[in-house]
């Protein structure tokens, strides 16, 4: 598990590659820093995800697998905004 902190409550992943075994692997995405509470979304598959915005200043990400058979995997990047209004 992965937790990070942003000096911003405005977390964005952006997906650039994703390929894990449909409904067997997947990425847990949520927001704060415990996984038991927060959880946002659970990508997997083959699809790559729209930009997800986590409106925390911490957030966490979670890679499970059953090991069994490999894929591409997946190339994330985290970046952070400041929104001003």
């Amino acid at each position: 598990m992965w937790i990070f902190i942003a000096p911003v409550d405005n977390i964005i992943i952006s997906v650039s590659s994703f390929s894990l075994e449909n409904g067997v692997d997947f990425v847990y995405i949520g927001a704060g820093s415990n996984p038991s509470v927060g959880q946002l979304h659970a990508l997997t598959g083959e699809s790559v995800p729209s930009p997800i915005t986590v409106s925390d200043i911490t957030m966490w990400m979670y890679f499970g697998s059953d090991s069994l058979n490999a894929d591409q995997g997946f190339e994330i990047q985290i970046t952070y905004s400041s929104l001003d209004i």
